[in-house]
């Protein structure tokens, strides 16, 4: 029948396909209609912008409306057709016929908190899995169970995960490394060492806390523990700025005039700090290099003062706060040049500096072959890409550029 019907004749290699996956693993073959319908429902009910109010028949209706299947030629072809359909449509409905999420909670043992129950352990998940020949089916009751464990496991760690957040969170090693970033910039400074911090301290511990710890490290730390890291260095380094109110308004105000004229960082104001870390560092140690040239009295009326909480000064509450430059300023020329350290000018798209730590800056005016390595003084190489373009140079990038470039 289905080689006198050109029609059919597409069904021929998928016949072949079921009948071969049938003798390999002894399961029933089904239409593809059956597939089709099962993984297009199953997938519109996983969709997460599908209205949370809309139940499972009008899924299911939505799905048959937007389908343009073939019509069958003949009274056999169509009812085959519609058991077909009504095959896929029962497989669809299967993944929610029982709570397969509330199944792998209740499966998870807070007794045994290291082991994550498998599908298989369930006789009714097994068979439902068994039932369901659609890929994408057997896929979302897999992975509703798994989030039903999942969840089980972060109730049962719930306690275990709070004490681990409140021991890393003080740690030295990761105080050290907070030196005055604000919560929402430490991930991307202190992950690694979190990370490691808690692996440590769960490594030897009981199967709950290794549990917790796997909870942690398996999902995005929470932002609580760099709240509290920041709050712990804030404790141990606050009190070291000892300035008198005089002292410090004109510092920070110095402060915050420079870095706005430095394309190091006013050229990227408004933007995240966080992939900026190597430009930020280096914009620091220059505003220090500068600040010594023009305002020695700043330097030694804060002398008494650790220069990394000065550091932690701009890290913390200059930069993030940083006015836009004016149109005037240096900074204003340039932006931020979308690499690891590297900035741009405007009106030179082909015109950068950047920073490599192996051989430190060098400038292009376009294209790799053209680059000119310029050392390590960041403000060296910013004024011989200006000289190059024909652009003046102020005064606190040519006291640094002029010995460079007559060397």
């Amino acid at each position: 029948m289905m080689l006198s019907d050109p029609k059919r004749w597409g069904e021929l290699g998928h016949r072949a396909a079921e009948a071969y996956w049938q003798a390999r693993t002894g399961e029933p073959t089904q239409h593809p209609v059956t597939t089709e319908v099962a993984d297009a429902i199953v997938e519109a009910r996983a969709d997460v912008e599908r209205p949370f109010t809309e139940d499972f028949l009008d899924t299911t209706q939505a799905v048959l409306d937007t389908q343009e299947p073939a019509e069958p030629a003949t009274a056999e072809q169509r009812g085959e057709h519609v058991a077909a359909v009504q095959d896929g449509i029962d497989q669809a409905a299967t993944v929610e016929v029982d709570q397969w999420w509330a199944r792998g909670r209740a499966a998870y043992d807070p007794a045994d908190p290291l082991t994550l129950p498998q599908p298989d352990t369930d006789p009714q998940v097994a068979a439902a899995i068994g039932k369901v020949r659609s890929r994408t089916g057997r896929d979302e009751i897999r992975h509703q169970w798994f989030a039903g464990v999942e969840q089980a496991r972060r109730e049962a760690t719930a306690g275990e995960r709070q004490a681990l957040i409140a021991e890393v969170a003080v740690d030295p090693r990761l105080i050290a490394q907070v030196e005055g970033r604000r919560p929402d910039y430490l991930p991307a400074v202190t992950r690694s060492e979190v990370k490691s911090l808690i692996a440590e301290a769960a490594r030897k511990a009981p199967p709950l806390r290794q549990a917790a710890a796997k909870v942690l490290l398996e999902h995005r730390l929470p932002d609580e523990l760099y709240e509290r890291a920041y709050a712990e260095w804030e404790r141990v380094h606050g009190p070291e700025l000892t300035w008198d109110q005089g002292t410090a308004a004109q510092w920070t105000a110095w402060m915050t005039m420079h870095a706005r004229r430095d394309p190091l960082l006013g050229s990227w104001v408004g933007l995240p700090m966080y992939p900026r870390t190597p430009i930020i560092e280096i914009g620091i140690e220059t505003a220090f290099e500068v600040m010594a040239e023009e305002r020695p009295d700043l330097i030694a009326a804060t002398a008494d003062i650790p220069t990394e909480r000065l550091a932690a000064e701009m890290r913390g509450n200059i930069i993030p706060n940083l006015p836009a430059p004016d149109p005037s300023e240096l900074s204003a020329q340039f932006r931020d040049g979308a690499a690891y350290c590297a900035l741009t000018l405007k009106d030179h798209p082909n015109s950068k500096v950047a920073y490599f730590p192996m051989r430190g800056w060098d400038y292009t005016l376009g294209g790799e072959s053209s680059s000119v390595t310029c050392g390590r003084n960041a403000r060296a190489a910013i004024g011989a890409l200006l000289e190059a373009r024909n652009i003046a140079l102020p005064e606190w990038i040519e006291r640094a550029y002029r010995p460079y470039a007559q060397a």
